[in-house]
């Protein structure tokens, strides 16, 4: 226990015994005693302060990965459940009912476990957001960062296959002999 009464917090007040040991004497009462004094202390605090913002950067950061690797098992279960459940209502004589309602209680119990675990990373995001505004430090969503470029890029995807099957479809209206907008006739 420290002089507050509470475990493992430490005083940033300077002891009287440093004090005196550093000066020499513990009756130093001149002004540029107590500055330089002042100043080490205000240093100690910001190194301190220093030390502990980036302990929990590194800790966010830290979470943030564990929940990107959460999120792809997450991902793998929602694929591999049903699966499972295919395999074993093949394979067994069960009724079927059964198997669809474990498949569907199975998704679920997936898709809130991804939910709780993208909300739990947002907030943590958030914490880290709000203290890195004032340092200038960047994060990183852990799904749905780039939202409007893949937008941007579902959107170019389906105008490339709008595309493909209106020529497909000219193509066919061609090899029929019947007239196609492209030939002027309607």
């Amino acid at each position: 226990m420290n002089q507050g009464g509470q475990p493992g917090f430490q005083s940033l007040q300077p002891e009287p015994d440093r004090e005196q040991a550093h000066s020499g004497t513990g009756n130093d009462s001149t002004p540029a005693g107590s500055a330089v004094s002042q100043s080490e202390q205000l240093y100690m605090e910001n190194t301190r302060y220093q030390q502990l913002f980036q302990k929990l950067a590194r800790e966010e950061e830290q979470l943030h990965a564990l929940n990107q690797k959460r999120i792809k098992v997450g991902i793998q279960c929602l694929i591999w459940i049903p699966m499972l459940f295919l395999i074993l209502l093949l394979l067994t004589e069960s009724e079927k009912a059964i198997f669809l309602v474990l498949w569907i209680i199975s998704l679920f119990i997936t898709a809130s476990c991804l939910i709780y675990i993208e909300y739990m990373d947002f907030q943590s995001q958030e914490r880290l957001r709000s203290y890195t505004d004032q340092e200038g430090m960047a994060y990183s969503h852990l799904i749905g960062g780039d939202m409007e470029a893949f937008e941007e890029t579902v959107t170019e995807l389906l105008r490339q296959i709008d595309a493909k099957k209106a020529s497909n479809r000219e193509k066919m209206l061609r090899m029929l002999g019947h007239p196609t907008q492209t030939d002027g006739h309607q």
